[in-house]
C-alpha cells in the first residue's frame, strides 16, 4: 500500500490526473451545492492545489473530496492511503508538540524522558527488517576502483520509488539516512566525475546487465516483481519505479565502484531496526590481495557466530525474536595490521 501523494504522482505521471481534474472539481461543486458534505469546506480546485497534493506538500481536508477523486480515477486504494497519511501527520504533529514540551523541562528530567523515548522507539516494529541477509563480493575492476557487488535480502516494508545513494561526503550520507525512501546508502568519497567514470567501466564489463536491481514479492503473493534502477537527479543516486509494500520479501542487488585504496567495508544498522538473527558475508576475489578478510563487530556482545573460509568471512548477529542494537556495526577489513 502506497502513500496518498505516491498514488497521485503515479496518476499524474500517466496523465490521468490532469485529464480527470476538471471532472473532479465539477463533481465537488455539484455535491457542495447539494449539501452532501462539501458546503462547509473551502476548496480550491486549481493547478497549484493539485501540484501540492502530488508533491506531498499538502493533504486534502475533506474526506468526500478524496472519495470523489478516487471514484473518478478508478483508484480504490486512494481513500485508504489518504486516511493513513492523515493519521501519520497527526502523529507527527503530536510528537513535535511533545518534544517541544520536553524541551521546557529541567535538564535531568529531559534526560530521563529522552532515555524512555529511546527504549520505546527500540521496541516499535516500524521499519523493521526481518531475516536480514547481506552478501558482499569485491573484485578488481581497474587500477583505480574495485567492483563491489552487494546483495541484501530481508522481509519488511518497502517505500514507493525506493532509492539507493552513494554519497561523496558525510553530509550527503546523513541526508540519505534521514530519507525514508532510501533503502541502501554508502559513502565512497568519489567526486561526480570519478563516480561516473567508475560506473562506465562497470557497465562496459557487465555487458548490458543491470547494475542495480530490486525484486519484490508481497507477502501472500507468489510472483516476484523485478525493477531495474534508473539514474536519478544526481550522480550516484538511483531510483526504482516500485510501489509501496507494507510487508514483502525483498531482494536488492547493488553493483558499484569503490576506490582500490579502501581496505575496509563497514555495515551499519542504525537506519533501520533488525529483528532476529542477521547474517553478513564478505568475499574477496582472487585478484584482491591479501585474499583473507577479517572482521570486527561492535558492540562485541551482539555477535553470535563467525565462520572464516578461503577468501570469505561470515558473521551472525542477534538472537531469535529480539531486536539488534541500533548501534551494531560490522567492519570487514583486509590487509590491515593491528586492527583489533
Amino acid at each position: 500500500m502506497s502513500r496518498f501523494s505516491d498514488r497521485l504522482h503515479a496518476h499524474s505521471a500517466e496523465g490521468r490526473l490532469a485529464g480527470k481534474w476538471s471532472d473532479f472539481t465539477r463533481r465537488v461543486e455539484q455535491e457542495r451545492r447539494g449539501q452532501i458534505g462539501h458546503d462547509h469546506v473551502q476548496f480550491k480546485g486549481d493547478r497549484a492545489t493539485r501540484s501540492r497534493w502530488v508533491n506531498g506538500k499538502a493533504l486534502p481536508r475533506c474526506r468526500e473530496c478524496v472519495a470523489a477523486l478516487a471514484d473518478i480515477l478508478g483508484d480504490e486504494e486512494l481513500l485508504d492511503a489518504w486516511e493513513r497519511e492523515g493519521t501519520r501527520r497527526d502523529e507527527q504533529g503530536q510528537l513535535t508538540k511533545t518534544l517541544s514540551q520536553i524541551a521546557t523541562l529541567p535538564m535531568p528530567f529531559q534526560r530521563k524522558v529522552q532515555e524512555q523515548l529511546r527504549v520505546d522507539l527500540q521496541e516499535t516494529e516500524f521499519a523493521t527488517r526481518e531475516t536480514l541477509r547481506i552478501k558482499v563480493r569485491i573484485a578488481r575492476c581497474t587500477a583505480a576502483v574495485h567492483r563491489v557487488e552487494a546483495s541484501v535480502r530481508w522481509r519488511g516494508e518497502l517505500p514507493a520509488r525506493a532509492r539507493i545513494l552513494f554519497a561523496s561526503d558525510r553530509d550527503e550520507l546523513n541526508e540519505a539516512y534521514a530519507d525514508e525512501s532510501c533503502v541502501y546508502r554508502d559513502l565512497l568519497h568519489l567526486d561526480a566525475n570519478a563516480l561516473s567514470a567508475g560506473y562506465a567501466q562497470l557497465a562496459k564489463r557487465e555487458g548490458g546487465r543491470p547494475l542495480n536491481e530490486l525484486r519484490v514479492k508481497p507477502v501472500g503473493e507468489r510472483e516476484w516483481r523485478t525493477f531495474a534502477a534508473a539514474s536519478a537527479s544526481s550522480p550516484g543516486c538511483f531510483e526504482f519505479d516500485n510501489k509501496r509494500a507494507d510487508e514483502a520479501d525483498i531482494q536488492l542487488s547493488v553493483t558499484f565502484p569503490m576506490p582500490t585504496h579502501y581496505a575496509c567495508y563497514p555495515i551499519q544498522f542504525g537506519s533501520y531496526r533488525v529483528r532476529g538473527v542477521a547474517s553478513a558475508t564478505l568475499g574477496l576475489a582472487a585478484d584482491i590481495s591479501p585474499k583473507a578478510a577479517e572482521l570486527l563487530v561492535l558492540p562485541p556482545s551482539c555477535q553470535t557466530a563467525v565462520d572464516c573460509d578461503s577468501g570469505s568471512v561470515s558473521v551472525e548477529l542477534g538472537e531469535p525474536d529480539s531486536l539488534l542494537p541500533t548501534d551494531a556495526t560490522i567492519f570487514f577489513y583486509w590487509g590491515i595490521t593491528n586492527a583489533r
